[in-house]
């Protein structure tokens, strides 16, 4: 593999602390993550009708779907306006519940 010296410069560059204007020796935030609003779950084709549900008590009228709906809205909360999925313990080992926010 080839490397040229651009290249590590300009790798290097990012974590050069010559440019950090806060005194921080963290590495820069190289990723900008989406910023989620509840119009963003409302739309969400996967997860739309749950955080409907969840919010405002709809349903769609469609049984299929309705029926889904109300068969997982145990596993799912709402908290802030963001959608969350509960992880139940798989092992007894494991003590605790996790919150996964849903990104999409």
């Amino acid at each position: 593999m080839r490397t040229d010296d651009a290249d590590i410069d300009g790798v290097a560059s990012l974590y050069d602390d010559s440019n950090n204007q806060t005194g921080s020796t963290d590495v820069p935030d190289l990723v900008a993550y989406p910023t989620i609003q509840a119009l963003d779950f409302e739309q969400d084709l996967e997860f739309g009708d749950m955080y409907l549900y969840l919010k405002h008590g709809t349903l769609t009228g469609d049984d299929a779907r309705d029926r889904l709906t109300l068969l997982l809205a145990d596993q799912y909360i709402l908290s802030n306006e963001f959608l969350y999925k509960l992880a139940t313990p798989r092992t007894k080992k494991t003590a605790t519940c996790q919150y996964t926010l849903l990104f999409f």
